[in-house]
C-alpha cells in the first residue's frame, strides 16, 4: 500500500515538473500577486495603501502524509518564498511613480530531491489617469533566472529488481539526462486600479503573460519547452459598514493544455482600533483541468490577521481530487507574514475637488452606532 502511494506521487512529480513544466501556484495569491503580474510591484493591497515598502515570507507544505519506503522519510512538496517591493519617484515634481522588487522562490520535492530555485526582479511604471489620483494604470516587466536540480543517484528502476530486492548495481536501462538545468525567462503584465476610498466599491483588473522566452525547462533535451501562460485576474473591496469590508480575489490562467481558476472571498470579522488589529476569515476554491476535462481541485480555508504594520495569513487546502488516495485526504498548509513599511504619499486620500466643509459625507461613511463585536 505504501509503495502504491509513492508510485502515484512519483507520477505526479514526473509529469508536472519534467513533462508539463507547470508554473508555481499558491493559495495566498492575494498576498503575493507581484509574482504573477509584475505590474503590481510597488502597489500595496487595499488595507495598506498608506505604505510603499513590503517585505514578505511564505512557507507551503503539501502531501506530508506520504512517506517513501525507499529512504524511510516523508518527502512532501515544500515551497519557500521571500520577496520585497518598493514604490518610489525619480523626482518630487513627477506625478507618476515606479515600483521595483525582488522575488526568490525555492521548491523541493520527492525522493530524488527535485529542487527548483527562481529569482525574479519585477519593475513597474504607474501612471495616474486623472488629477484626483484614484485611477492608476500600471505596466510591468520581470526578468528572471531559474535553476533546477535533481539527485538521480537515489533513483530506482524496474530493471534493478532482481526478483528479491532492488539492486542499485544493476543498470536501470533508462536514457541518461542531465541533473542540472538553468534558464532565463521574462514576464510582463498590465493592471488598472480604482482606489477611491470615498466610494463603497473599489476594484482592480489585470492581465499578464509569463514565460515570454518559452525556455527549455526540463532535464530531457528532447522534450518540449515551457509553455507561455496567459493570466487574467481581478480583485475588489466592498465596504459593508464601518470597519466591516468584503473582499474578493479571482484569477484564471491558461498554460498549454492546462487551466486553473481560483476564486477567494473573505470578510472582516473583528477589529480593534486601539491595538490596530483587524481579523479576516474567508474561503476559496480552485478548479483545474485540461482541454476536455475539469475538476474541483481543492477547497481552501483562510484566516488573516493584521496587527499594526504586519499581516499574518494561514490557509489550508482540502484536497478534493482522486489524489487524496495517496495523500490520505490531507492537503496543503500555507503560512505567510508580510511587513509594510515607509509612508506612501503617492496615494491620494481624497480628491482635490472635494471640500468636506461644504460637501455632504457619503452615506456609507457617516457615523454609526458603536460596533462592539
Amino acid at each position: 500500500m505504501r509503495f502504491a502511494k509513492v508510485a502515484i506521487l512519483s507520477l505526479v512529480l514526473f509529469f508536472t515538473n519534467i513533462l508539463c513544466s507547470q508554473d508555481y501556484h499558491y493559495t495566498q495569491n492575494f498576498n503575493f500577486i507581484s509574482l504573477e503580474n509584475p505590474a503590481h510591484a510597488g502597489n500595496m493591497d487595499y488595507d495598506h495603501l498608506d505604505k510603499r515598502l513590503r517585505i514578505l515570507a511564505l512557507y507551503r507544505n503539501q502531501w506530508r502524509s506520504i512517506q517513501s519506503p525507499f529512504i524511510n522519510k516523508k518527502t512532501p512538496f515544500e515551497t519557500y518564498r521571500f520577496g520585497s517591493d518598493l514604490a518610489f519617484k525619480l523626482s518630487k515634481k513627477h506625478l507618476n511613480y515606479w515600483g521595483v522588487g525582488v522575488n526568490v522562490v525555492k521548491e523541493t520535492a520527492g525522493d530524488l530531491g527535485l529542487s527548483n530555485l527562481k529569482m525574479e526582479l519585477p519593475l513597474s511604471c504607474n501612471l495616474y489617469l486623472n488629477q484626483e489620483g484614484f485611477d492608476v494604470l500600471s505596466f510591468g516587466i520581470a526578468p528572471s533566472f531559474t535553476q533546477k536540480t535533481i539527485g538521480l543517484e537515489n533513483a530506482y528502476y524496474d530493471r534493478q529488481w532482481n526478483g528479491k530486492a532492488f539492486d542499485p548495481l544493476l543498470s536501470g536501462g533508462e536514457p541518461a539526462f542531465g541533473t542540472l538545468i538553468s534558464y532565463f525567462d521574462l514576464n510582463s503584465g498590465i493592471v488598472y486600479r480604482n482606489l477611491n476610498k470615498l466610494k463603497r466599491f473599489n476594484f482592480c483588473l489585470g492581465t499578464g503573460v509569463s514565460n515570454l522566452t518559452e525556455p527549455r525547462a526540463n532535464f530531457n533535451e528532447t522534450l518540449g519547452r515551457l509553455n507561455r501562460r496567459i493570466m487574467v485576474h481581478g480583485s475588489g473591496l466592498y465596504r459593508l459598514k464601518s470597519e466591516r469590508n468584503l473582499y474578493f480575489y479571482t484569477h484564471f490562467w491558461n498554460q498549454g493544455q492546462l487551466r486553473e481558476f481560483n476564486f477567494l472571498l473573505y470578510k472582516t470579522i473583528g477589529s480593534d482600533a486601539l491595538s490596530s488589529s483587524v481579523s479576516y476569515l474567508g474561503a476559496s476554491t480552485r478548479v483545474v483541468g485540461g482541454l476536455t476535462k475539469i475538476s474541483n481541485d481543492a477547497l481552501c480555508l483562510h484566516y488573516i490577521q493584521d496587527y499594526k504594520n504586519y499581516r499574518f495569513s494561514i490557509s489550508y487546502d482540502i484536497n478534493l481530487t482522486k489524489l487524496n488516495r495517496a495523500s490520505s485526504a490531507r492537503g496543503a498548509i500555507e503560512i505567510s507574514i508580510v511587513n509594510y513599511l515607509l509612508e506612501n504619499k503617492f496615494q491620494k486620500k481624497t480628491p482635490k475637488k472635494y471640500n468636506f466643509k461644504n460637501t455632504k459625507c457619503p452615506k456609507h461613511q457617516r457615523a454609526k452606532k458603536p460596533d462592539f463585536d
